[in-house]
C-alpha cells in the first residue's frame, strides 16, 4: 500500500518480499529511499535469489570467510537473519558515509514475516523485480530463508508458526466475509 502524507510529499511504501528477486527489489528500495520515501518490507525470509542452493551456498561460505585480521571484533558482522542480510544489500547501495545515505537507510523497516499491525493491509508489488518477470522461473532458485536455515538461522521455526497463525485468522476472516456476503445475497 502506498500512503502519501500530503504535507511532505513523502510516500510510505509497504512490500512483500514473496517472489521478489534480492537484488532487482534491493535495487528499487534503494531508489525510493533516497527519493525519500518511506519503505517498509515484510516477508523478508521468503525472497528469491536465481541460480541453484550450492552457488548460494558457495556465496555465503566465502561471505563467512570474510573478517578483519587484526581485531575481528570490530569488523564484518556475518548476519543470519534475513531482515538483517537483506538490510545489508540494501546498505551496500547507498552512499552510506554522506548525509543523504545515513538518512535514507533510517528510513528503512524490514520484517521477517508480517507484524500484525500490517496483516491487513495491501502490499506493494515490484513488477521489475518478480521472478515471474525478471528470470525464467522454471530454473533453479532458492529462497533466503532456506539458506540462512542451513548457516544459523535460529528463529526460523518460530517465524513459520506465526505464519501459520496468520494464515488461519485470515482464513476465518475470509470466512466471515463470504457468510456476510451470502446473507446480504439473501436480503435481496
Amino acid at each position: 500500500a502506498v500512503v502519501s502524507t500530503q504535507s511532505t510529499g513523502m510516500q510510505h511504501l509497504i512490500i512483500s518480499a514473496e517472489k521478489h528477486v534480492g537484488g532487482k527489489l534491493a535495487t528499487h528500495i534503494a531508489k525510493s529511499l533516497l527519493e525519500g520515501n518511506k519503505v517498509t518490507v515484510v516477508h523478508a525470509e521468503k525472497l528469491v535469489f536465481t541460480g541453484p542452493l550450492h552457488r548460494g551456498e558457495g556465496r555465503y561460505k566465502s561471505y563467512l570467510n570474510k573478517r578483519r585480521i587484526v581485531n575481528p571484533l570490530k569488523g564484518q558482522f556475518h548476519y543470519r537473519e534475513p531482515s538483517k542480510f537483506f538490510k545489508r544489500i540494501i546498505s551496500r547501495m547507498l552512499p552510506k558515509r554522506f548525509y543523504r545515505g545515513k538518512e535514507a537507510l533510517t528510513r528503512l523497516e524490514i520484517f521477517e514475516s508480517c507484524p500484525k499491525e500490517l496483516e491487513n493491509t495491501v502490499f506493494d508489488v515490484c513488477p521489475i523485480a518478480l521472478l515471474t518477470y525478471t528470470a525464467d522461473p522454471k530454473r533453479k532458485h532458492y529462497i533466503l530463508g532456506d539458506l540462512l536455515k542451513k548457516y544459523g538461522w535460529k528463529r526460523s521455526e518460530i517465524v513459520e508458526k506465526f505464519n501459520k497463525e496468520k494464515d488461519s485468522r485470515m482464513e476465518i476472516v475470509n470466512e466471515s466475509k463470504e457468510a456476510l456476503k451470502q446473507k446480504q445475497e439473501e436480503f435481496k
